[in-house]
């Protein structure tokens, strides 16, 4: 048996052992009341545009072949260790002292705790780092991406982006990556102009087919997400000047209540007045006329009190990135499916419980929240421009970007500070990254030795 078969048997043994765990750990995926929400829709192919309803328009090809979240969660977990086995398999045949560091990073817990669940986050997560587990490959073979290869990377990265709301400025130094990988590290060589001019016409590639897919196939009814991010500012505002910029649909309807939800706003939420404990309803239902009056109230008061609004943000994400503390828990685990009248139902067993386990004993530790990622980013973009990791910067520095761009967006529509997942595809593309330096270093060390 020849080294590259016993490497390629070692890495699909590795692969499979961890496929069937979480398989059996997890199957047949855990469903939150959003992705409930989602299946719903994919069932009556009745969308709505509070989540991006392409996720549940391809879920309900999906449970045309079998009902429920299976086939999602099996593509997913097939995607993830398809992934870990291409990256395995290159350490293997280039850098063999890497391989560990291969296998720590997948099996992480901030990367293990959500595998099995069917989010957003975690479909935007794993099919991009599908997509830059092929460029990879091709890249350290030195060659550009067969047609083929740029055909699934392409629809991997826009899928990730038609599926969560902050994504599109974290696929854009992604879309680079691709640009790049047209040709490979050999045969790259446009300039920096038209290197971002093509990203451009690329983005707007991708844009047009959203809409087209969203507007013109799946229809969604108007829900108005944006409702809640203009109702959190407006009663920070309003908290911090005593004024009141709340239009007269909302100040005159029979449950608005100024003084509650003066005493209940926190910087880092609207969740706890929206959906309150005291089951009071505060806020009227709105239609298209009622959102642009509120719009327009809403950058009235930003103009008006611009450092209000600032500070509200600032301070809101601060929390969000757990720099500060909202006193609210943190979500790092969701190992169940919600209640439901589908009969969907997920059943612990033993390799549950020790997956729960190893991740929740490590909740203390500093990679098990957000403000370390944020750290990382910011370590990872100074060190890809060094000049030992230069020659890889179209990767690390892309994957640096995406995170930054993918995070940042969050200052203007974070939802909640409870929730670890938001922060899923930046533990993704920065241990992508950190990959990244680890070969860079063990060729360098190579080459060292050799001479």
């Amino acid at each position: 048996m020849t080294e590259l078969k016993k490497h390629g048997l070692l890495a699909l043994s590795i692969t499979c052992l961890g496929f069937i765990l979480n398989l059996v750990a997890y199957f047949p995926g855990f469903i939150s009341p959003d992705s409930l929400d989602q299946y719903q829709q994919a069932l009556t192919h009745q969308y709505s545009d509070w989540h991006p309803p392409i996720m549940a328009g391809f879920w309900s090809l999906l449970i045309r072949i079998y009902p429920g979240g299976h086939l999602m969660f099996l593509l997913q977990l097939l995607a993830f260790w398809i992934s870990f086995f291409m990256l395995l398999t290159l350490s293997l045949k280039y850098f063999k002292r890497m391989t560990w560091l291969v296998v720590l990073l997948f099996f992480a817990p901030f990367i293990q705790n959500f595998v099995g669940n069917i989010w957003k986050d975690v479909g935007l997560a794993i099919s991009w780092l599908l997509a830059i587990a092929i460029m990879l490959r091709a890249y350290y073979d030195a060659r550009g991406l067969s047609r083929v290869e740029t055909v699934i990377c392409f629809v991997l990265l826009c899928y990730g982006c038609w599926i969560r709301i902050n994504a599109l400025p974290g696929v854009l130094p992604l879309l680079g990556i691709w640009q790049y990988m047209q040709k490979g590290p050999v045969g790259f060589n446009l300039g920096t102009r038209r290197f971002l001019l093509n990203i451009a016409g690329i983005t707007a590639i991708v844009i047009g087919l959203q809409f087209a897919i969203t507007k013109l196939v799946l229809k969604p009814s108007n829900t108005y997400p944006e409702y809640k991010l203009f109702l959190h500012d407006l009663t920070g505002i309003y908290k911090e000047t005593g004024t009141l910029y709340f239009p007269y649909f909302i100040k005159n309807y029979q449950g608005f209540d100024t003084a509650y939800i003066r005493q209940k706003y926190i910087y880092s939420t609207f969740d706890n007045i929206w959906w309150n404990s005291d089951n009071k309803r505060i806020m009227p239902e709105v239609s298209a006329d009622d959102m642009k009056v509120l719009q327009s109230a809403w950058i009235k008061a930003i103009l008006k009190h611009p450092f209000v609004y600032l500070k509200n943000r600032t301070i809101g994400f601060l929390q969000f990135l757990r720099i500060t503390d909202s006193g609210s828990g943190l979500a790092i685990t969701y190992q169940y499916i919600h209640p439901n009248k589908y009969n969907l139902e997920f059943k612990q067993n033993g390799i549950t419980r020790l997956y729960y386990s190893y991740v929740e004993k490590q909740r203390a530790a500093p990679y098990m929240h957000p403000w370390f990622w944020l750290l990382i980013n910011l370590l990872v973009l100074y060190l890809a421009k060094k000049p030992l990791f230069y020659p890889d910067r179209y990767f690390t520095l892309g994957l640096a970007y995406s995170s930054l761009f993918y995070i940042a967006l969050e200052y203007i529509v974070f939802q909640a500070d409870t929730e670890f997942r938001y922060f899923y595809w930046n533990c993704v593309a920065l241990c992508l990254a950190i990959l990244v330096f680890a070969f860079r270093y063990a060729q360098n060390k190579a080459a060292k030795a050799i001479i």
